[in-house]
């Protein structure tokens, strides 16, 4: 039977540290015991640099936050700089060009967050970083998304310096629902560059800012000791949370729930209990998936509908344009005009 990761599984030990979110906590006024009951956890725990947290135990935490403060994702994000995101921070800073930060969201997730994992897709102009959920949708992924979105414009400013901030219409976020109340804080963080009400939490990179050498790398020792840190983390565990395997097994054309839990060489009903507990269903992230896929087709390459239609497994083209419509509120046709 293979292991679907969970909330449980050690694997996944939260890259910024709990006892941010527990002083940033304490900064709004909270105190120690509301923060730390809930979770099970003493000072001596919070304390501990070695400590392994589940994401159940840290969103207690962060519901605890939240009632405080709605917008602490995005705030928590502001309040990290780079040298604070342990392996991610030192081989960020030692990358001589964009890309190769990019490369590294791209590759090393677990450095990233946890619980989302990054897609990388690129036009001619611009590089695409598509955030999914690594292996659940509770609400906690959402603050996770802003921390992330704050955390990567930031580290833009601050390893690329003044160059950098010359090539800031160059990077704008798109993001999934309505605007929330903060709205007009992010939007001047981001220098007006941010959309919702969108299909998808992604980061749109113009390849001019990837080109950009960051100023002050010395190449020879970079190149060095990325090298070595590559190398280290190339020995991590290669398992992938259950929405990652799932899409990816959607990816090699398995659209039925029973197939899916063979490939996964597990039972029907645990995979849906799996999917329960990640707060999704099969025929949501199926949906998901084959609306990512077609949003990006529609928008970027010249595939036909009938030919997408059938690569997505849908029994005829007039069920895949109903659920296109329903899902973008206009027809293909009139998506892929008003986005090439």
């Amino acid at each position: 039977m293979k292991k679907l990761i969970g909330g449980q599984d050690s694997l996944f030990p939260w890259v910024l540290h709990p006892v941010h979110l527990y002083e940033y906590g304490l900064e709004l006024g909270l105190s120690t015991e509301e923060l730390l009951h809930g979770a099970g956890l003493s000072l001596q725990d919070i304390d501990d640099v070695d400590l392994h947290i589940t994401w159940q135990q840290y969103r207690l935490i962060a519901d605890v936050v939240a009632g405080i403060a709605s917008d602490w994702g995005f705030q928590f994000g502001l309040r990290l700089p780079v040298a604070s995101h342990g392996l991610l921070g030192l081989l960020a800073l030692n990358c001589v060009t964009w890309e190769q930060v990019v490369d590294i969201q791209e590759n090393y997730p677990l450095l990233v967050s946890p619980i989302f994992y990054v897609q990388r897709r690129d036009t001619h102009e611009y590089c695409c970083l598509t955030i999914h959920p690594e292996f659940t949708r509770d609400p906690i992924l959402r603050h996770s998304l802003e921390a992330y979105f704050s955390i990567f414009f930031q580290s833009v400013l601050q390893i690329g310096g003044e160059a950098a901030r010359k090539y800031t219409s160059s990077l704008f976020v798109r993001v999934q629902g309505s605007p929330p109340d903060y709205a007009e804080e992010w939007r001047q963080f981001f220098d007006g560059q941010i959309e919702w009400n969108q299909h998808a939490d992604q980061i749109w990179i113009h390849k001019d800012l990837l080109a950009l050498p960051i100023p002050n790398a010395d190449p020879v020792s970079a190149n060095a000791t990325r090298r070595v840190l590559q190398a280290q983390l190339n020995q991590l565990p290669a398992n992938k949370g259950g929405l990652n395997e799932l899409r990816t097994l959607f990816s090699r054309g398995f659209y039925k729930q029973e197939d899916c839990a063979q490939q996964l060489f597990t039972t029907l009903p645990t995979l849906k209990r799996y999917l329960q507990a990640a707060c999704t269903s099969f025929s949501r992230e199926l949906t998901m998936y084959r609306m990512d896929e077609a949003f990006w087709e529609a928008a970027h390459t010249e595939c036909s509908m009938s030919e997408l239609s059938e690569r997505l497994g849908f029994r005829d083209v007039n069920s895949f344009g109903r659920l296109f419509k329903k899902e973008a509120g206009v027809s293909f046709t009139d998506f892929r005009q008003r986005y090439q």
